[in-house]
């Protein structure tokens, strides 16, 4: 089956917003799908996902996306578990590593925002719990 990576509705609050992350959760389906297809897996159990909090990915319209694209397909009884990974900076200036959030990147050690992000923009399929045919 084909997916659409076009834009979803989805209601925040009380009003609607378009999300991209419709096809993020596209992407996920199909890696899922490709993964199963080479490995022989007939049922998806659950699928691990990590999110890095700098990845500009929004997790309930993550959720929201995959719950709108996998019903009456072979992953509509499948768990999908997000995990979110911390944004983790390294401080150009003082070569402070430290853990960040979103709305506060300043390294903590000298106040200055000059930093590479050593973690947290990932986005990746961990793992995903199957069963191959009962035949097999």
């Amino acid at each position: 089956m084909a997916y659409s990576a076009a834009l979803l509705d989805f209601k925040k609050g009380k009003k609607k917003v378009k999300i991209h992350e419709a096809g993020i959760a596209a992407n996920i389906i199909a890696i899922v799908n490709d993964i199963a297809h080479q490995n022989g897996l007939e049922i998806i159990h659950s699928v691990e996902i990590d999110i890095g909090a700098f990845s500009g990915v929004q997790i309930d319209a993550l959720n929201f996306a995959l719950s709108a694209l996998t019903p009456q397909t072979n992953l509509q009884n499948t768990e999908f578990i997000i995990n979110t990974i911390p944004i983790v900076l390294f401080c150009q200036i003082c070569k402070n590593k430290y853990v960040a959030d979103i709305d506060d990147l300043v390294c903590p050690g000298c106040n200055c925002a000059d930093f590479l992000v050593m973690n947290g923009k990932e986005m990746i399929v961990k793992s995903i719990a199957g069963e191959k045919p009962a035949d097999e």
